[in-house]
């Protein structure tokens, strides 16, 4: 995108150092808003669109002149467009709080298998961290919520209840102070109120965990487990390609 508006503005005899990116941030900012807001399909799948073209954009631009041109206009050209080569190999942003500008390095919380007390309970499916845009869209459809600037970090795991099959969803979030902590409980509790699946939300100082369609015999170890940490290491997946292909250079 920040290419394309290089190609763009200098049809017109301009360059990236002429644009004034307050507006053309802010801009973006409210195509992203108006496509979360009025678009018909499922959040889900206006994840990916409603950041990149965004927020993918003014982190690209941030990345290639040095700083923010919204706070410091950048320098006529040329620029150094090797910087954003080395986003898809070399350097590639980690989450999307890095992005974001919010919490570069995530605090590592929570659990990501199944605690060796509960395996003969609980089969391991999958574990992630939403990440600070996917809480953000968790959060959304709520007037009050915590601010997506005060999450530190998340941790969430999949598994699959052994005597009925069913899936459990355990999630837990780190913020910066307590206050924000006790805005995502509450939230929590109203994002799962109409649910007939049992929910518990507990919070601890700054932490947040939620557990979601275990059950009650197995979700205070599950709770504790989250908040403690105390199960086995996160399993490990492939590379991602951009970082498989930084590795064959």
């Amino acid at each position: 995108m920040l290419a394309e508006a290089r190609f763009l503005i200098e049809e017109k005899g301009g360059g990236l150092d002429t644009i004034d990116y307050a507006a053309y941030f802010n801009g973006w900012i409210q195509s992203s808003n108006d496509y979360l807001n009025g678009s018909p399909y499922p959040l889900i799948f206006r994840a990916y669109s409603s950041f990149v073209y965004a927020y993918g954009l003014m982190y690209s631009a941030t990345n290639l002149f040095g700083t923010s041109p919204r706070v410091r206009q950048p320098g006529p050209p040329p620029h150094r467009w090797s910087r954003q080569d080395e986003l898809f190999t070399l350097r590639p942003p980690a989450t999307t709080a890095q992005i974001l500008s919010t919490h570069p390095e995530p605090v590592p919380v929570g659990i990501s298998d199944v605690p060796a007390a509960l395996a003969a309970d609980l089969s391991y499916m999958n574990s992630d961290s939403l990440g600070a845009w996917y809480v953000y869209l968790l959060f959304r459809p709520l007037t009050a919520a915590p601010s997506l600037r005060d999450l530190e970090g998340d941790r969430v795991l999949f598994a699959r209840v052994t005597a009925t099959g069913a899936v459990g969803v355990l999630w837990v979030s780190a913020w910066d102070d307590e206050s924000s902590a006790a805005a995502a409980a509450g939230a929590l509790l109203a994002l799962h109120a109409a649910t007939e699946e049992p929910v518990v939300v507990e919070r601890r100082l700054q932490r947040v965990v939620l557990a979601r369609n275990f059950p009650p015999s197995l979700t205070p170890a599950l709770v504790e487990a989250a908040f403690t940490g105390t199960a086995a290491a996160r399993r490990s997946g492939p590379l991602p390609l951009h970082a498989r292909e930084a590795k064959l250079r």
